[in-house]
């Protein structure tokens, strides 16, 4: 067994976690954090856009992980063929843009381990054709080994649009849901700039996705934007906290009639209010643990916000792409009027939320995504682990059953 193995040579398991933006890094943490003493564990930062990445890019890329105490290693220091990880865990499954360039995509690494883990970058909520091949249809998913599934949907989707009848999808649960969990529990991302300037006010946590041109995707920030941001400039006691996708602010300046100096005015405009925090930070937990609700297209943090049993408001694009599933929509509430938006945010103001609807939320996301208790990285690893030692014991016994075959 691998165990075995580790136990007569005394060398550690070698986990090599292959990371991209900062802000994805929840997807790994509490794998990483459930990692013990018998484990040599390796962050390996890998990227590339429509170039290889400049020195000064990856620096860039690469801070908010060792500003965070990561001891993390670039492409130009870390070689799967020479240091021979025993496993290796991917997020994104892409080659090249905006994912793994050669050596470190799937087809090249599985030449020197066959242990290849994939825990996806993000949730499975926003549906359309064109997202269902990035979520089940991608090469990546017919060669790598094992995959992290986090619910039913998305089990049947990769049966459905996938490789394999799904064979290498094993049901666990996500563990961006360890981080939204544990944020509920106990108060560690906190701000201090901006717990200044919301002063025990409430919190609106207002998540737009990229995808803001009429008739794609799902971002509805030109549906709302102008009445979300009246709303808080009349209504001083309480605090809009606005997080945008990472992509948001490329995309923006490509749309019709923006003028991408007068747009820079107008964001910081904004941002000298009162009561206005604009979060371009790599990491989106801060905005999580320090809101009291959330609005958000049909985006990840939709389903993710669940797992806090804060409300959440769900804004529809009707010329767009929509939620996937019906289901994840238990105990959200819709804006698709006006009157939807402001009575949600005046229900936040006046403590007028329905328990009840936050409860069915909570309820909804257990049923659908397993039990929620700051475990699943650890039940991850674990997993992995057995299962790497029980094929390596049935790669063994077939290895000594051919052997005496032959001697017969």
């Amino acid at each position: 067994s691998l165990r075995a193995v580790v136990n007569q040579n005394k060398k550690k398991i070698k986990i090599a976690f292959i990371v991209h933006e900062y802000s994805l890094w929840p997807s790994f943490q509490s794998i990483w954090e459930s990692c013990g003493e018998s484990i040599d564990k390796e962050i390996v930062f890998v990227y590339s856009l429509d170039r290889a990445l400049t020195k000064s890019e990856t620096e860039r890329y690469v801070e908010p992980y060792r500003n965070e105490g990561y001891a993390v290693k670039t492409m130009d220091e870390y070689s799967i063929q020479e240091e021979k990880p025993d496993v290796i865990f991917y997020m994104k499954p892409y080659r090249g843009f905006r994912g793994c360039p050669s050596p470190y995509y799937i087809t090249d690494a599985k030449k020197t381990t066959p242990y290849t883990v994939f825990v996806s970058y993000c949730l499975d909520v926003q549906g359309g054709k064109e997202l269902e091949n990035y979520f089940y249809g991608m090469p990546f998913f017919y060669h790598v080994w094992k995959i992290i599934g986090y619910s039913k949907y998305y089990l049947n989707k990769m049966i459905e649009k996938g490789y394999r009848n799904a064979e290498n999808v094993v049901l666990i649960g996500h563990p961006k849901f360890d981080a939204a969990y544990l944020l509920t529990q106990r108060k560690q991302f906190i701000h201090s700039q901006w717990q200044k300037k919301i002063q025990a006010r409430k919190v609106v946590l207002w998540n737009t996705h990229f995808s803001v041109t009429a008739g794609k995707g799902v971002g509805t920030y030109f549906r709302w934007k102008d009445i979300v941001i009246d709303y808080f400039r009349k209504h001083k006691d309480m605090v809009l906290l606005w997080r945008p996708h990472p992509l948001f602010w490329e995309q923006i300046i490509k749309e019709p009639g923006i003028n991408n100096e007068a747009y820079h005015a107008y964001i910081h405009e904004l941002e000298q209010e009162d009561n206005i925090i604009i979060d371009k930070s790599g990491d989106y937990r801060y905005a999580f643990c320090m809101s009291d609700a959330l609005i958000s297209d049909a985006a990840t943090f939709l389903v993710e916000y669940a797992a806090s049993s804060k409300p959440i408001l769900y804004t529809v694009k009707h010329d767009g792409e929509q939620v996937c599933c019906k289901d994840y929509l238990a105990g959200i509430r819709i804006a698709e009027q006006t009157e939807d938006m402001i009575g949600f945010l005046e229900d936040i103001r006046n403590n007028n939320i329905c328990d009840e609807d936050c409860k069915r939320s909570f309820e909804m996301f257990e049923h659908i995504f397993g039990k929620c208790d700051g475990k699943i990285g650890e039940r991850i690893l674990q997993y992995v682990i057995n299962a790497v030692d029980q094929d390596i014991r049935s790669r063994a016994i077939k290895r000594v059953s051919a052997l005496e075959a032959g001697n017969e």
